[in-house]
């Protein structure tokens, strides 16, 4: 489900990829109206899959969520930078 954010258009676009070794690649691409044109990717294991959809449908902390990813993992995730 989107945060709010996300159906307004204003926030990044992310797109989920499953991966033959059944990750998931995560790619979050910032807001056109940011100016920057291309998205970063975060490979997550199914664990953190499932954290990651349950997180975007609730108002939880990233940091609470993913407290073994690092501060610039978690940036990527959120708006794609």
């Amino acid at each position: 489900m989107p945060k709010p954010i996300d159906v307004l258009g204003m926030g990044p676009t992310r797109t989920v990829t499953q991966t033959p070794a059944g990750n998931y690649l995560i790619t979050v691409t910032p807001p056109e109206w940011t100016g920057i044109k291309k998205g970063k990717s975060i490979r997550l294991s199914r664990d953190q899959y499932e954290r990651f959809v349950l997180w975007m449908g609730t108002q939880k902390l990233i940091q609470d969520v993913f407290p073994e990813l690092t501060s610039e993992q978690r940036e990527i995730l959120l708006n794609g930078t």
